[in-house]
């Protein structure tokens, strides 16, 4: 049967889970602001996955950055897919410029792409439409929805320690002519690095920032991040020039405070929308005793959430009331402390495998607040400190 819903109440993850066990055949769309997804099953396992716009032409693409066409081949094929709906596989195809092999894979690949990124959603409209199929004419390939799952699971926990490390989105990156690794006793040409690696160096030019080269890579974010971590890592790419000043419109304490506020509301805000799907208005008196029994010891959270409720106009206000002194070392220790003691409640009353399933939205609601301020995460080790806490839950 269909079924319809958010991903505020049933993660992404749990949608896959219900249709592979299930083995259900049809459609699942999702809907976020002005993106969709189409996911294809049959028997509980994904055959297509699209995502908004001219698939075939989407595909071209793929191959002209791969260089595996010429602009010349795709404007070619393109072409006869506007004038005689020719497909442009089938174009590549006959033309022998791709061999079914190298269609199969890079389909297999858009599709990941396409699903993986749904994991990183922490809401959208889904409608599941049982027994729709993809048209005769798709060309569809099958995903082992578990693996999906699996995979899915482990790409966000590292993209997360991943975005982490890597620099501000408003800097250019540029080669360094010479990494520690070319000596006197090493070669060039002896230099290994895989051709994921080298596809990203050779997008870096000293004016593209981080932004601009995962748009510009045929390895899709989370590829693309990977080579780019490594290649920072072992100093091949180097930090170049900001191109603007992040800071420029708040002062740096601001700013810091509003990072604070982002980061900690967000899960004590799925904390309480999942304890109040499944334990009702008795959740209000099990956080009230939480934050009164840690009020006692941490005396700076009634000033930042006064009665255990995060506003943001009160919670700014109450971060400059406290000392410069011990104004931070107070504040992250206050909300440290709360959020364990809450993620600890829940499961004593829910189980561990519900609060492992916040940990992971968690994470992954977190992780782009993290990186849009990767600098200044960076320089007071909020994210050591946040993930620490989440640790000890266990």
């Amino acid at each position: 049967m269909s079924f319809t819903g958010n991903l505020k109440s049933v993660p992404f993850s749990d949608l896959l889970q219900l249709v592979f066990t299930g083995k259900k055949t049809g459609l699942l769309q999702l809907k976020r602001q002005t993106q969709e997804k189409k996911i294809y099953f049959i028997e509980g396992n994904i055959v297509l996955a699209s995502s908004g716009g001219n698939q075939e032409e989407l595909l071209g693409r793929s191959f002209l950055k791969k260089s595996r066409i010429s602009e010349s081949d795709f404007e070619k094929a393109l072409s006869l897919y506007k004038t005689k709906k020719k497909k442009l596989s089938q174009t590549f195809l006959e033309s022998g410029k791709l061999n079914q092999f190298e269609l199969v894979e890079a389909i297999k690949l858009q599709m990941e792409e396409t699903i993986y990124s749904i994991f990183g959603w922490s809401e959208g409209e889904f409608q599941f439409l049982d027994g729709r199929l993809p048209d005769k004419d798709q060309l569809v390939t099958e995903l082992n929805t578990m693996n999906v799952m699996m995979e899915g699971a482990r790409r966000i926990d590292e993209l997360t320690q991943i975005q982490m490390n890597l620099p501000p989105d408003d800097v250019a990156l540029r080669i360094n002519p010479y990494p520690p690794i070319l000596n006197d006793q090493t070669r060039l040409d002896k230099i290994e690095l895989s051709s994921e690696e080298l596809q990203i160096l050779l997008l870096v030019d000293g004016e593209k920032t981080l932004p601009d080269i995962v748009e510009s890579s045929s390895l899709g974010e989370f590829g693309t991040y990977n080579s780019l971590y490594r290649l920072l890592t072992d100093k091949f790419i180097l930090i170049g020039e900001r191109k603007k000043t992040i800071l420029q419109k708040k002062k740096e304490q601001e700013v810091l405070f509003d990072t604070i506020y982002e980061i900690f509301a967000t899960p004590f805000f799925l904390i309480e929308e999942v304890m109040e799907r499944k334990l009702g208005k008795s959740k209000e008196r099990i956080f009230e005793q939480s934050f009164v029994s840690k009020k006692a010891f941490y005396p700076v959270l009634a000033d930042l959430i006064p009665e255990g409720t995060f506003n943001r106009k009160n919670f700014l206000k109450a971060c400059f009331s406290i000392p410069k002194e011990t104004r931070l070392h107070q504040i992250l220790d206050g909300l440290e402390a709360l959020l364990l003691t809450h993620l600890k409640k829940v499961s004593g009353f829910l189980g561990g495998n519900i609060v492992k399933e916040i940990i992971s939205q968690i994470k992954r609601k977190t992780a782009p607040i993290f990186a849009q301020n990767r600098e200044m995460v960076k320089k007071y080790r909020i994210d050591q400190d946040f993930y620490r806490t989440l640790r000890e839950v266990y």
